[in-house]
């Protein structure tokens, strides 16, 4: 019998819980689940909170960067080593990312939406048949 009771320790310990409670085994199941469900929440408003910082720094480092561009940190790393994203590298050693350049950076290299590219050859007709 004491194998089986090892077996289901974790059972038993909340059935014993629950009996000196004077509750049904399912509000111990419904208080640990709350537990849980409240350590995901803190996590979560950790998390959030982090983030609401990262938006009021001005200079990033590799970890902030990575999340505001959504890359890993190794490419990122392999970027600035092929110096192909804006950085700064004030002591030699450390790398920050301005937000603004990073930003920019981004922004470039745009695709032009249909529309833009139908106005463009409209313009372009009405310009050409007007000069002949």
């Amino acid at each position: 019998m004491k194998s089986k009771k090892k077996v289901n320790d974790g059972k038993v310990a909340l059935e014993t819980v629950g009996k000196m409670l004077g509750q049904s085994m399912e509000n111990v199941v419904l208080v640990s689940e709350f537990q849980e469900l409240r350590k995901e929440i803190l996590a979560e408003l950790a998390e959030i909170k982090n983030l609401t910082l990262l938006g009021a720094k001005q200079m990033l480092t590799i970890p902030e960067a990575a999340i505001v561009l959504d890359l890993s940190e190794s490419y990122l790393h392999s970027l600035t080593c092929a110096k192909t994203i804006p950085h700064h590298k004030p002591n030699g050693k450390k790398i920050y990312f301005d937000w603004n350049e990073l930003i920019d950076w981004l922004s470039r290299n745009r695709i032009k939406p249909i529309y833009e590219s139908e106005e463009e050859a409209a313009t372009y007709i009405v310009n050409k048949k007007g000069k002949k």
